[in-house]
């Protein structure tokens, strides 16, 4: 075939002649950083939202504290403080899980006779008997191992008629 020219011809169709050559993942990295862009541009707005609104509120707080004297001051902090410890002291006295944490104290040689609370005053009166003075002092110190007691006495301890020690604790909370 001697007339056949083999090499190619300079004219191409013009797909590759001027322009480079963009793939799936170019534009995947394009759209990545152009949503990383948009992402941040808001980010950065929403950032001068907030701070404007913190630096009009702090700016309220100090014309709403200028026109108060400070006197007035004082008084709403001690009034706040007042009421906080109103709060933490209004909580109620459940005598049922009290008398359910004296019961998980009560050692053995231990019988309990009587249990009285009194919620006004939060203190709890225990009655009971014991095999020993011995057993007496170690349950005093179990029941003072309960949670919020303030005090433990023992009123009264005498010897029953049968030779157990009878005895009565007061539990203050």
């Amino acid at each position: 075939m001697p007339g056949m020219n083999l090499a190619q011809s300079a004219q191409g169709t013009g797909r590759h002649a001027g322009l480079p050559h963009i793939g799936s993942g170019l534009l995947f990295l394009v759209g990545v950083v152009v949503a990383v862009v948009v992402v941040w541009g808001g980010l950065s707005v929403y950032e001068g939202i907030l701070t404007d609104g913190i630096a009009e509120a702090e700016s309220r707080i100090e014309r709403e504290r200028a026109d108060m004297p400070q006197g007035k001051i004082d008084q709403i902090a001690d009034f706040q403080l007042r009421i906080d410890r109103i709060a933490a002291e209004s909580e109620p006295f459940d005598a049922s899980k009290l008398l359910d944490s004296f019961g998980e104290q009560i050692l053995p040689g231990v019988v309990l006779t009587n249990f009285s609370f009194d919620a006004v005053t939060k203190v709890a009166n225990v009655e009971g008997e014991a095999d020993s003075f011995r057993t007496v002092a170690q349950q005093m110190t179990a029941f003072k191992k309960l949670d919020n007691i303030n005090e433990l006495t023992a009123p009264s301890l005498e010897r029953n008629e049968q030779g157990r020690i009878s005895f009565s604790f007061s539990v203050a909370f």
